[in-house]
This record gives structure tokens, C-alpha cells and sequence, in this order.
């Protein structure tokens, strides 16, 4: 769900109007997709008075990730108003509407402060446990060809290349049938195919370059729910302690965002 919000205000006083629905300038849609211009929300659909001056409405979105358009008709004093809004729902691992809904937030004012928020915990949590929560390409760089290569990420989806820099320098691309991925452990593996060796590659830093994909999936709901928690808390902790930690402050990770994250972490050996 996402909540898609309309506050009227009069010199900097929240104040009703005697009705808010969705509505655009033709006459077409409630609200659409930017992406194809589909209509989600039929024209003329009732927004909700939630508190005096703000009006909300509830929408089940199609896919996530998208940006929607739409647009609040008003009434005001026996005058019509309409205002143009665009919604930019970012693919996360927890949504800002369920965040808000868990920090008791109302308005949009601190909307782009919580996707701040819930970006860094994602990315912290997922440097802690070596994990990529939503599917994302991720780039390794080697000095040298181990036993076998074992990506930093999981769960590993498919490897996208393995490149080298060979003995005279030039960069060169191993070819796939010469190499065999299991991602069925965790981590995952690369290894020389059966009666393959590895390439001779010249000793420089980053001389091997590994592009692979990992993740659980692109939506939230394929990421284990003690990752999603594990956010939701360190988010909710540094929400409500802002302005107070300074530089030599810095506040501690809940120990149970520790436990959490400690059920799903992968050690690379």
C-alpha cells in the first residue's frame, strides 16, 4: 500500500476544505502510472480527512518501483482549486508508507529524511550480514584466482562476467563455458569447469573483475522478515534520536537488530 497525502493550509494553518478528490485537469484519471500512462485510480475518487486540513487516500500499487501523477481537486470557500503531485515510489526493502505507519509519522514533510533513513540501514545491515536484500548487480575485484571465487554477496544469482587482465596487459573476458557457477551454496562459487584451468593473468591490483547479481529477489516481500525488522528497528532508532548523538556519541546498535541480522549472516571462508 501506498498513501498518497493533501494538506491545506491557510496562512500556515491547517484548514478543511468542503471536499478533496482525485481528479485530473481532463477529467481522466484519479491517478496514473508515469510509466504508461495507465490509469490506477479512477477520476474523481474520494480522498479520506484523516485530522483537520489533511486528506489521504490508500493505493494498492500495481508494481513498485514506479513514479505516479496525480491530481487534487479542492473546494474552498465555493472556489475550485486542483494542485499537480508526482509520487516517487523507490524500490526498498521496507516501503516509506509501512515505515511511517511504524513511526507514527503523518504528512510527507519528512518523507525524503525517511527514505535517507531506511537506504542507509539497508546498506548497513547488508554490509553486516554480506547479504544483498533486493537483486542488484554487484562488481568484485581480485588480485589473484583463488581455489575457488566466492562472491562478497548473497544469495548469489548468476554471474555476468569474469574478466582478467592477461600477461601482457590486455583485458580480456573468460568465457563462460570454461567456468562453472553453484549458487546453491552460501556463498556462492566459481570454479574452473571440469578439465579447465584458470586463465594466466598479470600481477597488478584488480586484475580480475567478477560481475555477478544478487539478492532475493525485487520485491520486499522476498526478503527474509528478520532482514525487513532488522531495518525497520535501526531506522526507528535513529529516527527518534536525531539531534541528539553527536561525532563522539554515536548511538549503539540495538541488540536485537545484532540477533536479527546474526540469523541470516554469511561467512565467507
Amino acid at each position: 500500500m501506498i498513501t498518497l497525502q493533501f494538506n491545506f493550509l491557510i496562512d500556515d494553518v491547517m484548514t478543511d476544505v468542503t471536499s478533496a478528490v482525485l481528479s485530473d485537469p481532463t477529467g481522466t484519471y484519479g491517478v496514473k502510472r508515469d510509466d504508461n500512462d495507465a490509469v490506477v485510480v479512477a477520476d474523481g475518487t474520494a480522498m479520506v480527512r484523516i485530522d483537520t486540513g489533511q486528506y489521504e487516500y490508500e493505493m494498492t500499487e500495481p508494481v513498485a518501483g514506479l513514479t505516479y501523477t496525480y491530481y487534487v481537486e479542492y473546494v474552498y470557500a465555493a472556489n475550485t482549486y486542483r494542485s499537480s503531485y508526482t509520487y516517487v515510489d523507490a524500490t526498498r526493502v521496507v516501503s516509506l508508507s509501512d515505515m511511517k505507519m511504524q513511526l507514527a509519522v503523518d504528512g510527507t514533510d519528512l518523507d525524503t529524511y525517511i527514505g535517507d533513513l531506511i537506504d542507509a540501514a539497508t546498506v548497513y545491515c547488508e554490509k553486516a550480514t554480506n547479504l544483498k536484500f533486493l537483486t542488484e548487480t554487484c562488481i568484485d575485484y581480485l588480485e589473484a584466482f583463488p581455489t575457488e571465487i566466492r562472491p562478497t554477496f548473497s544469495p548469489l544469482s548468476s554471474v555476468t562476467s569474469v574478466q582478467y587482465v592477461d600477461t601482457a596487459g590486455a583485458t580480456q573476458t573468460w568465457a563462460a563455458a570454461e567456468y562453472d557457477v553453484d549458487t546453491d551454496p552460501t556463498p556462492g562459487r566459481i570454479k574452473p569447469a571440469y578439465g579447465e584451468s584458470y586463465p594466466s593473468i598479470r600481477g597488478q591490483m584488480q586484475a580480475i573483475t567478477v560481475t555477478y547479481v544478487a539478492g532475493f529477489g525485487t520485491s520486499a516481500s522476498d526478503v527474509p522478515e528478520n532482514l525487513r525488522q532488522a531495518v525497520k528497528i535501526l531506522v526507528t532508532e535513529w529516527f527518534y534520536r536525531r539531534g541528539e548523538v553527536t561525532e563522539d556519541d554515536l548511538p549503539a546498535v540495538p541488540s536485537a537488530v545484532k540477533i536479527l541480522l546474526g540469523l541470516s549472516k554469511v561467512y565467507r571462508l
